[in-house]
């Protein structure tokens, strides 16, 4: 998950909120076993993506992963910042 952050932050501040959802969301698709690291790691992930979907304009896919944020680790810094975005929309 660390190269998908690290992509996801380039391209966020480059502008290119497609590149950013596609990663992530990429990324985000993986069914395998995740321990509580991971799930700190995705909600990072799914704050990023929603804030992607919500700067290319897609206000609804936006708060469906913010939400998701804050599903998968509730305290979580992710989670935290996804609060806020949902807030500020």
């Amino acid at each position: 998950m660390t190269a998908a952050a690290i992509a996801s932050d380039l391209n966020l501040a480059a502008g290119e909120y497609e590149q950013v959802a596609a990663t992530l969301g990429r990324a985000l698709s993986y069914k395998g076993e995740v321990d509580k690291e991971d799930t700190i790691r995705q909600a990072y992930l799914w704050s990023r993506l929603g804030d992607a979907r919500r700067q290319r304009g897609d206000a609804k896919g936006a708060v469906a992963a913010l939400e998701s944020a804050i599903g998968v680790a509730p305290d979580s810094d992710g989670a935290l910042t996804a609060r806020r975005h949902l807030v500020e929309m």
